[in-house]
């Protein structure tokens, strides 16, 4: 009864009656029991661990799957040859896997899911023939691929992932008619889209995706009282709908948003005490959000994000030891900065990306080894230093920039020096603001760069030109040194095709930062010549 009861989203009522269970196993007098109650009782301990941590009671979920574990260990050493008593332990370990990863201790997750993984590929090579040991291996490198893709390890993730999917594909095949089956070969799926949206191409995403809710649709018209299966039908929509907002298609992306939510209100409206189901409906809103911003609809961005952060601040209030709704809530204040910065209100994007980094911070501090806490702690002080640039706070922004630097992956350096080196030039650094541009420019052919670059010689020309702490002449010979090389980079942008754009080609005639080449004669003679190309 507390199984079905869990199923339906009443885990509440289902730990109760799980409570009840134990205590009439355990007051059970010696004459009273039989083989079987030593594995009933273990297995309820380990479905309070399970249904703990689908309401994020950590530490209730921890202590209850870890009495289990003991359970399960103390039957596996008097029945060693009992298969179920090793089934059960590998779930438990299993579990505590899920109970680690939940709370971003990646180390012991691992370490949980191989034990787990050990346990099963023994049980499915002496039992190829039974489908739930089968089906245990490939639930198992599922969750270890979590881990993989948690910290970096994509080409390990991808493998664990199509290590489950062919065993997985072969028990649909041949019992179609089981609906646990198609759940988790929907979960494979879903996962694989995760994956290649981040690693790409986008194509493979999309594929798994629509595969993802293919599969949870046919599961919600056959059980349509299981609201887990409705809540991972939305996500397979939320996931297209980032599919198609990142291949620039606004209106698809939309319409399966709305589609997401439909079914994240409902659910949030009928379970307001499950977590999980208010976690549902604060990404969804999000996703849908980030549709808008990117599309350039801000004022509807800015609304579906503050729509979002009121929930998202209730579930890390009510539950702090979650890092997941930390980053979430993080994500979420780190793009509602993004629009309100774009959208020309740079207070209130001021307030939201300190707001974010705040969160990223402490779970970086908390959490080393997960990697995408320290992304999100670069991006947004990344995002951070250009705010302060472009209000003018120049100093404030080489330390956004350097906090930026540290948690820069070496690919993602570049995007933070670039605009570094015009804050460097600006406040008249022009030494350190020029070799850096020449380390940097050596290594690009775009013409958007060498534009940037340009500037910065130009800007730096200027800066040493005003040097009075120089003499004269050898002012003169840096100014011109610089304003040489600037034209020159801007020649090199204009050979990369940047000036066939109409927009370049204004900006380069009204572009304040390159005010010290106007009067040129090789800038001038540059101007007719692309103009006339």
């Amino acid at each position: 009864l507390a199984q079905i009861t869990g199923d339906i989203d009443s885990e509440l009522d289902a730990i109760k009656l799980h409570e009840q269970a134990i205590k009439i196993f355990e007051k059970l007098p010696a004459n009273q029991t039989d083989a079987a109650t030593p594995y009933d009782l273990a297995a309820s301990w380990h479905h309070l661990g399970r249904l703990n941590r689908l309401l994020d009671r950590k530490d209730q979920s921890e202590k209850a799957y870890e009495i289990a574990l003991a359970l399960w260990q103390q039957q596996v050493k008097e029945h060693p040859q009992e298969d179920r008593y090793q089934a059960g332990l590998a779930r438990t370990q299993l579990g505590l896997g899920n109970v680690q990863q939940v709370a971003r201790h990646l180390d012991q997750a691992q370490k949980f899911y191989q034990q787990a993984l050990e346990i099963r590929t023994s049980l499915a090579q002496a039992h190829p023939k039974i489908p739930e040991y089968q089906r245990d291996v490939a639930v198992t490198y599922n969750n270890l691929a979590l881990v993989y893709k948690a910290t970096g390890q994509d080409k390990d993730a991808e493998k664990a992932y199509q290590a489950a999917l062919v065993t997985q594909k072969k028990l649909v095949d041949d019992a179609p008619h089981i609906s646990q089956y198609q759940d988790d070969l929907a979960r494979t799926n879903a996962n694989l889209g995760d994956l290649y949206a981040r690693i790409g191409p986008a194509s493979q995403a999309e594929a798994f995706y629509r595969e993802a809710a293919k599969l949870r649709q046919k599961l919600v018209d056959r059980h349509p009282a299981v609201t887990d299966f409705q809540s991972t039908l939305a996500e397979a929509y939320a996931a297209l709908a980032t599919v198609y907002r990142n291949s620039k298609e606004p209106k698809k992306a939309e319409d399966v948003c709305q589609q997401a939510l439909a079914i994240q209100r409902k659910l949030a409206t009928e379970h307001p005490g499950v977590p999980a189901r208010q976690d549902d409906l604060g990404r969804g809103l999000f996703v849908l959000a980030e549709v808008y911003r990117t599309s350039g609809q801000l004022d509807k961005a800015e609304t579906a994000y503050l729509e979002a952060i009121p929930i998202q601040r209730t579930l890390v209030t009510e539950l702090p030891k979650v890092p997941h709704y930390q980053s979430a809530l993080a994500t979420t204040y780190n793009s509602l900065g993004m629009a309100q910065a774009k959208n020309k209100k740079p207070s209130q994007a001021d307030e939201a990306f300190k707001n974010a980094q705040s969160r990223w911070d402490r779970l970086v501090k908390e959490h080393a080894d997960v990697q995408e806490y320290s992304q999100g702690l670069f991006a947004t002080s990344y995002n951070l230093g250009n705010l302060s640039r472009d209000r003018g706070q120049l100093h404030e922004a080489l330390d956004w920039y350097a906090l930026a630097l540290s948690h820069a992956r070496e690919t993602e350096k570049p995007f933070v020096q670039v605009p570094r080196t015009t804050v460097l030039a600006r406040l008249g650094k022009y030494m350190e603001a020029t070799t850096e541009a020449s380390q940097l420019a050596a290594k690009t052919r775009q013409g958007d760069y060498l534009y940037r670059f340009a500037a910065v010689y130009s800007l730096s020309s200027a800066a040493a030109a005003a040097d009075d702490k120089r003499p004269p002449e050898e002012r003169h010979k840096l100014a011109e040194q610089f304003a040489a090389q600037a034209v020159k980079l801007l020649a090199d942008a204009g050979n990369a095709g940047l000036f066939k754009k109409g927009a370049a080609w204004d900006k380069l005639q009204t572009d304040p930062d390159l005010k010290a080449l106007r009067a040129r004669p090789d800038f001038q003679k540059l101007s007719t010549d692309l103009k006339s190309n």
